[in-house]
């Protein structure tokens, strides 16, 4: 296990708290997002869920199974998909929209300045986004 790896699995057991939820452990063991907060993830071992937070500034991306820069990481959320793939707008927020594969729902950001364009599917000038939103 590379040194990094290991100090980054030594700070999140210190900072773990055993937490009662409903979140079922999909193997015995692994790491698993936390469908709900980006910011934090189980642990399952034994098929018991032990839910840690991630450093500040970082999130969970269940890609490299690690906390990962937020800038970096497709959050997933509290969204739902309205069909199970696609590109779908998120009405309370004109620079970001939903990628959804097979019904998975992942929070994508649009580079600074740029909304989602929910008629041509991609991020464009807000002029032609013609987004309005409450942010």
């Amino acid at each position: 296990m590379p040194l990094s790896v290991l100090c980054k699995l030594i700070v999140i057991v210190c900072m773990t708290k055993v937490v009662a939820s409903r979140f079922y452990c999909p193997r015995a063991s692994g790491f698993f997002a936390d469908p709900i907060d980006c910011s934090k993830f189980y642990r399952c071992m034994a098929g018991r869920p032990l839910h840690y937070p991630c450093p500040t500034g970082t999130l969970w991306d269940q890609n490299i199974v690690t906390c990962n820069h937020a800038v970096d990481v497709e959050c997933f959320s509290g969204h739902s998909c309205p069909d199970p793939d696609g590109l779908f707008p998120i009405s309370s927020d004109c620079g970001r929209f939903l990628n959804c594969r097979k019904g998975i729902p992942r929070v994508s950001k649009c580079p600074e300045g740029l909304h989602f364009n929910a008629d041509v599917l991609i991020c464009d000038y807000p002029m032609e986004a013609n987004c309005k939103s409450f942010k």
